[in-house]
């Protein structure tokens, strides 16, 4: 399963089907999780769905603290993992704490289960309804790897999709006032701000051969966390009219 059908499908739940879902007030977020859930569950068909609200990764596993961590979704294919953090919003907007508590969650099951979680190629998706994300909660998911979906800007992940079918287009005929080098350098600058900010957490912590220490990693290659989310800005508002993608696959 690659990263632009889980966030497709995600940014189509958030965008086009969540809007239109009748809202259930006897749950504590309206339903937002548990669509969410079925969603993915009909669209992705996931070898593994977690139950509602996991305490335990998943897989049976404790934690390095011993604290008892509850995670939204996780879904897996293969040796693929994403582990969501659903926020419905509800007319709030996104705070630094839950951002925060979700990646420290999921650190504090990844240290202390190092040998197995390491094999997966573990993502973190932060999706949201909220009304308003800050630069600097976006720039936080950049820093740490995470992926946003929310409703103000096109997922990162799916900047380089956007640009290769326009790219496409120009090759066949279909566009004709555009430059294809402007395009080539806009895919290949949505590409590198995806290696830069949309990574796994197996990259982001390292075993050390020589002390058998976990050391946490976070190279940028040379750009700020702010830096990312300017880059994310720019091409996503100067190419506007090029990124609407939010379709279903």
């Amino acid at each position: 399963m690659n990263d632009e059908l889980v966030v497709t499908q995600s940014l189509y739940f958030l965008r086009r089907i969540w809007p239109h879902t009748g809202r259930n007030t006897e749950e504590r977020d309206q339903g937002f999780e548990r669509k969410f859930r079925e969603h993915i569950w009909a669209s992705l068909r996931p070898e593994k769905l977690s139950s509602a609200h996991c305490m335990s990764f998943a897989a049976g596993l404790t934690t390095l603290t011993g604290l008892l961590h509850e995670l939204d979704l996780i879904a897996r294919w293969g040796n693929q993992e994403w582990v969501f953090e659903l926020k419905h919003g509800g007319g709030s907007d996104v705070d630094k704490e839950m951002l925060m508590v979700f990646n420290e969650k999921v650190l504090d099951f990844y240290m202390r289960n190092y040998g197995f979680l390491s094999s997966l190629r573990i993502m973190r998706c932060f999706l949201t309804a909220a009304p308003r994300i800050e630069d600097r909660l976006r720039a936080y998911c950049a820093i740490w790897g995470i992926v946003l979906i929310d409703n103000e800007l096109l997922p990162i992940p799916l900047l380089p999709q956007a640009f290769c079918e326009k790219r496409k287009q120009i090759s066949e005929g279909i566009l004709v006032d555009v430059e294809e080098e402007e395009v080539n350098s806009a895919e290949n600058d949505a590409w590198k701000l995806v290696e830069q900010s949309c990574r796994p957490l197996g990259e982001l912590i390292e075993l050390s051969d020589m002390s058998e220490q976990l050391t946490i990693r976070l190279d940028l290659m040379g750009c700020s966390g702010m830096a990312l989310v300017n880059e994310h800005r720019r091409l996503y508002e100067k190419y506007r009219n090029w990124l609407c993608l939010v379709r279903k696959v």
